[in-house]
């Protein structure tokens, strides 16, 4: 192979390597999809919560939840009582109308929103490290904001436990792993058939 050959190949394959997207070079180790599940959480007002959520490690971003809690809500005033209201966060994420539902990743750990654009209910998780699969024995976090169409609500967490698997490749992934196994192959094949030759 002569030099001008090879240093045709060489940039051909730098400028290929230039237009790869970024997020290739940023790719965190580990699993690229990581499905979550919270059980038995509870605040410190009596409250539960439980539900799912998945997390892309890649883009950083949860791509679908469901999580259900309920929270003790007061009558107010002179009125006796009160009572647990559900609240639920729930993906698809965005608005209809005047309510909104989001998910996203606080730093620490998830963080859902739900309920009407000026004054959402929001639940934080603080210490789940979402893009690394594996059992957080006992949670921390809070929920707080506005219950709709109920009142205002403000508790902390105070148990529960949250554990996260990886989840299936992508196909994208498939196929870069397919393409590797295949040309392994094809160079033991030509190892072997210089090997005969020889």
């Amino acid at each position: 192979m002569t030099l001008v050959v090879k240093f045709a190949a060489g940039a051909a394959a730098l400028a290929m390597l230039g237009a790869a997207p970024a997020a290739w070079a940023v790719k965190p180790p580990g699993p690229t999809i990581i499905d979550w599940t919270l059980s038995d959480g509870t605040f410190d007002d009596g409250g539960t919560f439980s539900g799912t959520f998945t997390y892309n490690a890649l883009s950083d971003t949860i791509t679908s939840w469901h999580v259900t809690t309920t929270a003790f809500v007061d009558a107010g005033g002179d009125v006796v009582g009160g009572g647990f209201v559900p609240e639920t966060y729930s993906s698809p994420g965005g608005c209809f109308f005047i309510f909104c539902s989001s998910a996203s990743d606080n730093g620490s750990g998830p963080t859902f929103e739900t309920g009407i654009v000026f004054a959402p209910a929001t639940f934080n998780l603080t210490n789940i490290v979402m893009g690394a699969p594996g059992t957080v024995a006992v949670l921390t976090g809070n929920e707080g904001g506005f219950a709709f169409p109920v009142g205002p609500i403000s508790h902390d967490v105070t148990g529960g436990t949250a554990m996260g698997v990886a989840g299936v490749p992508e196909p994208a992934a498939w196929a870069l792993m397919i393409l590797g196994f295949g040309g392994v192959g094809a160079m033991l094949r030509r190892r072997q058939a210089a090997g005969a030759v020889a």
